[in-house]
C-alpha cells in the first residue's frame, strides 16, 4: 500500500447521517481477513480495476479497488466489506480489525471497524475512540475543546474540534516538532505519538508523492513559530504549522535566490518560503529528495520531483488555464503518473 488512509474521513464518510450513538448496532459478522481471493474467473486480490467504473468488479467479491494501485486488495479500516472475505489486518491495519454489520437508522452496512468495550478507546486506533462498542472518529460528549480528555484509564488525549464535530486524539511522549511519528499506532502506545499541542500526520515528502510517513505537526491554533506558516491539510478540520514562511507560487513573495516557495501539496498554490541550500541545483539539474520534513529546498527553483532517471529540480506550475505561474517554453502536466485530476500544481516538463 502506498498512501496513508485517514481513519476519520472514512469513518465520517461511513457514518455520516447517523445522530447519535444510540441509532447504532453492530454484530461482529468476521473475526478476521481472508488472504486470497476468489478462484476462477471472478475478480481476487491483485485483479486489476478501475476506481471510476460503472461497475466495481472487485466490490462484487467483498474487494475493494485501490485507488493509487488500480488493483483489488482487502478492504481497511472504515471501508465496506463481507463476512467471507473479511478485512485487512497485515499492518499496519490493527490486528483486531474485523468486519461488523452496522444498522444505520435502519439500513444494514457492513464496515471494517475495531471492536472495543463501554469507553475504553486504549485499543482504538490513533485519531478514534469507542462508542457502542466500536472506534468511531468522534470525540466523547464530555471533550472540551482545547482541554484534555481521556481514552482510558491511563491514556490521556487532547480535544480538538471544528465547532460542529470533536475528536479526541491521544497525546503521547515526543515533543519534537517534525519528528516522526506512527499515524498507526493505538492510542495507548504513547511512545510512538506526539504530545499535546502536537498532531500525528501523515504526509507526502515529495511534492504530489505518497502519504508514505508520519510525523509531529505543531497545532496552530496558538500561531506558528517565527518562520513557519499555518496550513491546512486535506480532509482534516484543524490547521498545522510547516517550515517557510507563507508564500504563493504565483505571487512571487520570497525573496529570491535566498529562498523558494514549495507548495505544501499538490491542491493549493499555497505553501512555504524555504531557504534554497548552498548548492542547490537549477532547473533540469539532479536534487537529493527530503526524507524528513523539509525546512530548506535542494532547488533554486520549483520543487524537487521524480523523473524517468531519478529526481530532479523542476519548474512548477497552476493547472488552471490562464494562471500564473504558467510554463513558459513546456506544458504543464501532473507532477507523476499517479497524480489526481483535481491537483492545482503541476510541473514543467
Amino acid at each position: 500500500m502506498k498512501t496513508f488512509a485517514s481513519v476519520g474521513v472514512a469513518l465520517a464518510s461511513l457514518l455520516a447521517g447517523c445522530s447519535s450513538a444510540a441509532s447504532l448496532a453492530f454484530t461482529p459478522t468476521s473475526s478476521g481477513a481472508t488472504t486470497g481471493g476468489t478462484t476462477g474467473s471472478q475478480p481476487e486480490i491483485g485483479t486489476p480495476c478501475g476506481a471510476t467504473a460503472v461497475v466495481d468488479v472487485c466490490a462484487t467479491v467483498g474487494l475493494v479497488c485501490d485507488l493509487i494501485s488500480a488493483k483489488c486488495r482487502l478492504p481497511e479500516m472504515g471501508e465496506p466489506c463481507t463476512q467471507a472475505i473479511g478485512c485487512d489486518q497485515q499492518a499496519p491495519n490493527p490486528p483486531s480489525l474485523s468486519c461488523v454489520t452496522a444498522d444505520l437508522n435502519g439500513t444494514g452496512v457492513s464496515i471494517c471497524l475495531v471492536r472495543c468495550l463501554g469507553t475504553d478507546s486504549a485499543s482504538c486506533p490513533y485519531g478514534t475512540s469507542c462508542f457502542s462498542n466500536y472506534c468511531r472518529a468522534q470525540g466523547p460528549a464530555s471533550c472540551v475543546p482545547g482541554e484534555l480528555c481521556q481514552l482510558g484509564e491511563r491514556v490521556v488525549g487532547q480535544c480538538l474540534a471544528d465547532g460542529m464535530a470533536s475528536i479526541c486524539v491521544s497525546i503521547g511522549t515526543e515533543y519534537t516538532p517534525y519528528e516522526s511519528c506512527n499515524p498507526y499506532a493505538l492510542n495507548s502506545q504513547i511512545a510512538e505519538l506526539c504530545g499535546a499541542g502536537l498532531i500525528c500526520q501523515a504526509t507526502a515528502l515529495t511534492l504530489g508523492g505518497f502519504a508514505d510517513a508520519g510525523f509531529c505537526f505543531p497545532l496552530c491554533g496558538a500561531g506558528c513559530q517565527t518562520g513557519e506558516h499555518c496550513a491546512q491539510p486535506a480532509n482534516a478540520f484543524y490547521q498545522i504549522c510547516r517550515p517557510g514562511l507563507p508564500c504563493s507560487i504565483d505571487l512571487d513573495t520570497c525573496p529570491s535566490p535566498e529562498s523558494v516557495c514549495v507548495p505544501d501539496d499538490a491542491s493549493s498554490l499555497a505553501g512555504g518560503c524555504l531557504p534554497v541550500t548552498r548548492d542547490a541545483g537549477a532547473a533540469g539539474e539532479a536534487c537529493q529528495p527530503p526524507d524528513t520534513i523539509p525546512e530548506t529546498s535542494p532547488c533554486q527553483q520549483g520543487a524537487c520531483l521524480p523523473g524517468d532517471g531519478g529526481s530532479l529540480c523542476t519548474p512548477l506550475c497552476s493547472r488552471t488555464v490562464g494562471a500564473r505561474p504558467y510554463c513558459l517554453k513546456q506544458s504543464c502536466g501532473p507532477l507523476d503518473s499517479d497524480s489526481s485530476a483535481d491537483d492545482v500544481v503541476g510541473a514543467c516538463r
